[in-house]
């Protein structure tokens, strides 16, 4: 009557709500993050410059700079940053007041609150956060500010008429105030 081998099959996503789960797995990888990364806790507070080579998750105040090169930095919910900020990848759950520099992505998630200008290449801001700066998306601005060099591009520049020196002379010997084939030209533009 009952087949104990026969698995009942079903859609997952048909059971679950889309946006309960985007915010479960968002908490998982939190949590996750949170396990392989160095935690500044809520009770922490810190002034001056913070690097290290690895991800970091901040949940107290930082004030200063931040230069994680390779790694991601967390602003959790209860993180208030006012530091200029340069990660691989930045996450930002909580308050930052100062520019954001990720040379992989920012994110910006719904609780979160950026007074800055951010440069990065792929940029992503949730629907409910709060941002208030300019976006840089340019490669060429990223390389800039990680100090590595661009790839030389080779460009020619075009000549223009004002580029190119000419020697023009004006016959005005003309007694008769009429102007001169030499200088109408010169008057309407054409100089060759």
């Amino acid at each position: 009557m009952f087949d104990r081998n026969k698995r009942e099959t079903h859609d997952e996503s048909d059971s679950i709500p889309t946006s309960e789960t985007r915010e479960s797995e968002e908490r998982f990888d939190t949590q996750n993050r949170a396990r392989e990364a160095a935690v500044i806790g809520p009770s922490i507070q810190i002034n001056g410059d913070l690097s290290g080579e690895e991800d970091l998750i901040i949940q107290g105040k930082v004030s200063g700079t931040i230069q994680l090169r390779e790694k991601s930095l967390t602003v959790g919910t209860k993180g208030q940053v006012d530091a200029s900020v340069l990660a691989h990848s930045i996450i930002i759950e909580g308050k930052v007041n100062g520019d954001l520099c990720g040379s992989e992505r920012v994110s910006i998630r719904k609780t979160g609150n950026v007074h800055g200008n951010i440069v990065s290449p792929k940029v992503s801001l949730d629907e409910g956060c709060r941002f208030k700066g300019s976006i840089d998306m340019d490669q060429e601005t990223i390389n800039k500010a990680f100090g590595k060099s661009a790839t030389p591009s080779v460009t020619t520049k075009p000549e223009h008429a004002s580029t190119k020196s000419k020697n023009i002379e004006i016959n005005r010997s003309n007694k008769t105030g009429e102007s001169s084939a030499a200088e109408k030209k010169v008057n309407s533009g054409s100089t060759g």
